[in-house]
Order: structure tokens, then C-alpha cells, then sequence
């Protein structure tokens, strides 16, 4: 953090000194003597700019110019509430602290306990409006909070891990590289947005140079210019390992020689050295992927696989290993082959190109899974394939019979979607069959907003 950014938090003060009692600051805080000093009249209770800068003279003749120095601190700063100001106030103490864990990671001997220590002062001063004390809900309202930096939006931003895993051989690697891609060019990805070039680095182990060349040139055959693949790195080193003082100091300096927006490691067990199933060692894996994240201000996203056994499983914890890989990750992403007997596949082709994304995230709102298809050039692209109707309007009847004779609409749909793990256009299909076949009808129920409707049996069937 610069020396401006201190000068603009006297200036600040200078301009209301109402914020002295309201914020926590003390001269320790400023790193020059002449700011200390001055902090040390505007807290005396110095009745303006004037006052200070002549009691500062006296105190010190080698700062005759500090008259100007004050002019130049409160040059256009504006007023601001104590929550403002103590949020730069923060600003500048985490900018320090990240500073101070980008200076221990490049030590000969990681201090992994130190370094917890000064992401949790971050994490405190994240939580309150001075360092110490609860923070009112108004308070947070009032906070300026810069919003997360996509890398595609809103998959996955900067300072975030991010978990995709799937089983073998169903695209995890290609799908990492459609993302990079996608980003280096900034254009849209399925639905998502990259708003701007983005540089990713991409520690692969899965795939051979020769492969990795294949599928690049497969995926760029149709590009007139590929100079965005300057954007885009990859480095293969082995036993580069999160969890062992060279691996993790060997990628640091990859990092910060590349600058990537994003990192793809590819896949998670080529990079640690701990036991999977265990919720201890995996804490002390994922919590090194996040101190990469959070340190160099890049997004991470891990290539992973399931477990060999998932049933009774979803979501992130499909992964194979500890729940703490899913806990610990900001986001967490399902590639999956669609169920056979549930789709209308045209050729065995068409079976094993098409898959089903789906994410879970805490950053944001729910996000309905992705239908996808691998196109020849390796590129996933939203499918068409259709969940089998099977003229299953009877389910439609034996939803209606088990709720009493009548159900909401919306809850027809529900439960018929998901015991049929199907889309709106099978159910669609299904209910005008059934009202086709059946004494069903709907009717707006009354008081309910948005038009909902009840369907109804209106008498046995014969």
C-alpha cells in the first residue's frame, strides 16, 4: 500500500475530526515521522490545518514544508463516515499483512502456523469496523465491499478454490481448458461471462506435452488468430507439492513470475502428498491452495475425481476423499455422464459426449446444471438431448392420487422433474398427455400470487 493512501486518511481527519473518537487508529499506524506527528495533533485536539502545522514546526524546525504536506492530504478527499473510513483504515492493515505473508512464504522453512495467524488478523478485520469490536448489521450495509472479480461469472473469482471432479475420462481436463481459453479471449462460455482477457497458468499433470499440443490445435482449428494463447501457460514440473516447503515456494514463484488471473492444477493428487480420506491432512492441503489463492490474488480451480463409490452421495462431496475438500472450497463443480435409461440418445456417441454440469457455490445464487454436449473441435456446448417422456402421463396421475386429488402445479412439477431427473419440456409433455387421458383439469388458486394453479382429479377414472 502506498504512502498516498496514509496522507488521504489524515487529510480524512483533518477534514472532520469528529472520526478520531470513532475509528480505531493510532500513530503507529503511519510509517513517516511527519505523519506520525501530525496524527499526533489532529489526536491533541489541534483546531485546524493551521494549528497543526505550526505546533509541528515547533515541535520539529527539519519539517518547515509541512504546511504544504497538509494541503496535499486534504487536496479533494471527501467526507466520510467513521465505517468508510475505518474500511480503508483495514484496507490498508490487510494490504500490509498480505505483504508480510508474501514475505514468509519466500522463507527457506515455512511457518504454516504463522501464516494462519496473519490470514486470520485479515479474516477479523474483514468482520468488523475496528478490529475488536461486533459490527451492527447498519454498519455492514454502509461498508464499501468491492465486489468479487470474476474470471467467468459467477463461477469463480479471484481470491476463490474451486473443485471440479467428475469420474475418468469424461472431460474434466477439456473442460479446464475451454475455461482458460474462453478466458484469454474474454468471450462467453456456455452461459457465463469473462468481462475482460484473463491470464491462467495451468500446472498439468493428466496429459503429455504431445496431448496437451493435440487438443489445443483441435480447439483453436477454427481461430484465424491464436496470439490469446499467449495468455495461457502450462508447466508440467513434478513433485510440486502444496504441502512441502520447495513445492509450494517453486509454484509461489511461478505465480509471481506468470501474474495468472486464474491457476489450474490438474488434478489434485499430483500436488499433495497427504492421505485423502483423512479430514486433518486434507484441512492443511486445501488450506495451502487457499493461501495461494488468497496471496497472489488469483482464482484456483482443481481438477479432482469422484469417489469409486457415490452412492448416496451429491454435490461436492461426489469427490473422492475427505468432505473437507468440498467444505473447503469456495465453489464446487459435478461433471457427469447423463442417466441412459433416462435419455433419448441417437447413437452410443452421442451417450458418452454429453454430460451434466452442475456447481454448488457459497458466493452465489443457485445455478440450474448444464445439459452439455462435446462438439469434434473438444468443445462443450449446451445439448439438446431430451429426457425419455415415455407417454409417462400415469406418473402425472400417481403424483395427483398420492397428494389426495389435487396438488399445486408448481409441486406437480417439482416432484414429477425429479423423480424422472428430467426437464421442463418432458413434464410439459407428460401433464397435456395426462389432461388428454384423465379427468384432470387446473384452476387458479385463489389468493396466490403469480398465477398459480391447482390441478385436480375431478373424478376416478373408469
Amino acid at each position: 500500500m502506498s504512502l498516498t493512501s496514509e496522507k488521504q486518511i489524515l487529510g480524512m481527519l483533518l477534514v472532520n475530526r469528529e472520526l478520531m473518537d470513532r475509528v480505531d487508529l493510532d500513530k503507529s499506524f503511519f510509517r513517516t515521522d511527519k505523519q506520525r506527528l501530525i496524527f499526533d495533533e489532529i489526536s491533541k485536539g489541534a483546531a485546524d490545518a493551521g494549528v497543526v502545522a505550526s505546533r509541528i514546526r515547533k515541535r520539529s524546525p527539519k519539517f518547515d514544508d509541512v504546511s504544504t504536506y497538509i494541503s496535499d492530504c486534504m487536496e479533494g478527499v471527501p467526507r466520510m463516515t467513521p465505517v468508510g473510513l475505518q474500511q480503508i483504515i483495514n484496507d490498508v492493515k490487510k494490504e500490509r499483512l498480505r505483504l508480510q505473508i508474501a514475505d514468509e512464504v519466500k522463507k527457506k522453512f515455512l511457518d504454516h502456523d504463522k501464516i494462519q495467524k496473519l490470514y486470520a488478523k485479515i479474516a477479523q478485520l474483514d468482520v468488523t469496523d475496528n478490529g475488536t469490536k461486533p459490527e451492527s448489521l447498519k454498519a455492514l450495509s454502509e461498508k464499501p465491499i468491492l465486489p468479487r472479480d470474476h474470471i467467468v461469472k459467477p463461477l469463480i473469482a479471484k481470491d476463490e478454490v474451486a473443485v471440479v471432479s467428475s469420474f475418468p475420462k469424461i472431460g474434466k481436463t477439456i473442460l479446464a481448458l475451454n475455461i482458460a481459453i474462453k478466458a484469454a479471449k474474454a468471450e462467453p462460455w456456455i452461459a457465463f461471462t469473462s468481462a475482460k482477457k484473463r491470464t491462467t497458468l495451468i500446472f498439468q499433470h493428466e496429459l503429455s506435452e504431445a496431448a496437451l499440443k493435440e487438443r489445443i490445435m483441435t480447439m483453436t482449428s477454427n481461430e484465424k488468430n491464436t496470439g490469446f494463447l499467449e495468455l495461457i501457460h502450462h508447466h508440467k514440473e513434478r513433485n510440486l507439492l502444496v504441502t512441502k516447503k520447495p513445492g509450494f515456494q517453486r509454484i509461489s514463484d511461478m505465480i509471481e513470475e506468470v501474474k495468472p488471473d486464474l491457476v489450474i492444477f490438474d488434478s489434485l493428487i499430483d500436488f499433495h502428498d497427504k492421505k485423502e480420506t483423512s479430514s486433518e491432512e486434507m484441512t492443511e492441503v486445501m488450506s495451502a491452495f487457499k493461501h495461494l489463492a488468497l496471496n497472489h490474488n488469483v482464482a484456483i480451480l482443481i481438477v479432482h475425481h469422484f469417489a469409486k463409490i457415490t452412492e448416496g452421495r451429491e454435490g461436492g462431496y461426489l469427490a473422492r476423499g475427505s468432505s473437507v475438500i468440498s467444505a473447503a472450497s469456495d465453489a464446487n463443480w459435478q461433471l457427469n455422464r447423463l442417466h441412459r435409461e433416462r435419455y433419448n440418445f441417437d447413437t452410443d456417441e452421442d451417450y458418452f459426449k454429453t454430460v451434466e454440469l452442475s456447481f454448488e457455490s457459497r458466493h452465489c445464487e443457485v445455478l440450474q446444471p448444464n445439459t452439455l454436449k462435446m462438439n469434434p473441435q473438444l468443445w462443450f456446448e449446451p445439448s439438446d438431448v431430451r429426457c425419455k417422456t415415455q407417454t409417462d402421463y400415469s406418473m402425472i396421475l400417481d403424483i395427483i392420487q398420492k397428494a389426495g386429488g389435487s396438488i399445486p402445479r408448481a409441486d406437480l412439477k417439482q416432484k414429477y422433474m425429479k423423480s424422472k431427473r428430467c426437464g421442463s419440456w418432458a413434464f410439459e409433455k407428460s401433464l397435456e398427455e395426462a389432461f388428454q387421458t384423465y379427468p384432470i383439469d387446473e384452476s387458479p388458486i385463489k389468493g396466490a400470487r403469480g398465477g398459480a394453479k391447482l390441478v385436480f382429479l375431478q373424478k376416478p377414472p373408469g
